[in-house]
């Protein structure tokens, strides 16, 4: 069979015992953390370039208090 360009972009397959991020080779980066009130200092961050990582935003049920605004956990 002859080697195409997309077979160079599919991923390798799942190592035996589970994925690289459960495997604690890969991390996620959180640059930070905002309540659904907030989203609009999170998109703001975002466009405005200053995020390091992803950018969360937190729906919270109305009986379980929200992340702080800001909050990098």
């Amino acid at each position: 069979m002859q080697n195409t360009q997309l077979d160079n972009l599919r991923a390798p397959p799942t190592p035996p015992g589970g994925t690289t991020v459960t495997a604690g080779k890969v991390a996620p980066v959180i640059d930070r953390s905002y309540p659904l009130d907030d989203s609009v200092a999170a998109i703001r961050r975002m466009l405005d370039g200053y995020a390091r990582g992803r950018i969360v935003i937190s729906v919270a049920p109305r009986n379980e208090p929200a992340p702080a605004s800001g909050s990098t956990t």
